[in-house]
């Protein structure tokens, strides 16, 4: 089986359950060379040529999609051990937050936008949230009782993993969603 009709099948049963299939979608286009290559004649080092022209970060997290690639396709039985790759070490964390100075710019410049990017700009700013928390913020995720916003309420497992927090309704949020 080439690989590519294996990626197929693995696609049609996993872009509704994966969170971010464009990720896959990414890595499938970056590993072309792939393609047409037979499933069970795939190697490490041929997938980690193509690897080594990412940066580390980049490519450590391609070649973890392409290892669950890889696994699907052993438990369906299209493949009778996954190619050793070894992965590049774990970058470090990001330790980056806005000065004052940038977050005046951004609040500079608020005003000339929809009325929607303003008060997710200012949740985001608010809250220190990833962006897809805030866009992805629903009602029922507020307890007006409480005085919480849940960032965890109805989300998979999956989204868990990212440690969203609960955090208090200040009255500054509770601007920012009524506006």
């Amino acid at each position: 089986m080439k690989t590519s009709d294996a990626w197929d099948l693995f696609a049609a049963e996993k872009r509704q359950e994966v969170i971010d299939w464009s990720r896959f979608q990414v890595v499938w286009g970056k590993y072309g060379p792939l393609h047409p290559v037979a499933l069970n004649s795939l190697s490490g080092p041929k997938i980690e040529a193509i690897a080594k022209k990412s940066k580390p970060s980049t490519a450590r997290r391609d070649l973890m999609c392409l290892k669950s690639f890889f696994g699907w396709c052993i438990k369906h039985g299209h493949l009778e051990e996954m190619p050793r790759i070894d992965l590049p070490p774990e970058s470090k964390p990001r330790k980056c937050w806005l000065t004052a100075i940038q977050v005046k710019a951004i609040v500079l410049v608020l005003p000339r936008f929809e009325v929607w990017v303003r008060q997710s700009v200012r949740l985001l700013l608010l809250t220190g949230q990833r962006l897809d928390a805030v866009l992805g913020l629903r009602w029922d995720q507020l307890d007006w009782d409480a005085r919480v916003v849940d960032f965890e309420f109805g989300l998979t497992q999956a989204h868990r993993r990212k440690r969203r927090a609960i955090q208090p309704l200040t009255p500054e949020f509770e601007a920012a969603c009524l506006l």
